[in-house]
């Protein structure tokens, strides 16, 4: 610790080690009270092997917790803009499901059979898949009614 810096500048109990950036957070067990405290800050070498640990500042510790808490920022806001895209496909088949559960055979220009092994006739025009998809959005955008 230098002149300039007392111990009231840095983190109790955190080092670091300035090569690979190993973190330490000591931290004392108080047997009698059952309670923890912060250790102490003094030198020592890093587990890693490659330099000494080095006491944390508040600053650099006030830097770090900014810089993780505005990575998770961004990644929140990536997550959710990826959930908005992903609830409005799920939206999309949620509207052609709900329309199909009202189509009938008489009025819509497409329903559902059951058995359709026994019931559809050859040549019968079964879609599925995406050309189920882009006839129930054709019948939806003309409005038909099912």
């Amino acid at each position: 610790m230098s002149d300039s810096q007392s111990s009231k500048d840095f983190v109790p109990g955190c080092m670091r080690c300035a090569k690979c950036n190993f973190r330490l957070q000591r931290v004392n067990l108080y047997m009698g009270s059952g309670t923890t405290g912060p250790g102490d800050s003094k030198t020592e070498p890093c587990p890693n092997g490659c330099g000494p640990l080095w006491p944390i500042t508040w600053e650099q510790e006030a830097r770090e917790c900014w810089a993780a808490a505005d990575s998770l920022f961004e990644n929140l806001h990536a997550e959710r803009d990826q959930l908005k895209v992903e609830n409005g496909a799920l939206l999309k088949d949620a509207e052609r499901y709900r329309w199909l559960r009202i189509a009938d055979w008489w009025r819509s220009p497409v329903c559902v059979i059951r058995n359709p092994k026994e019931q559809a006739k050859l040549g019968t025009d079964c879609p599925s898949g995406d050309r189920l998809d882009a006839a129930l959005d054709a019948a939806m955008g003309k409005g038909e009614q099912a």
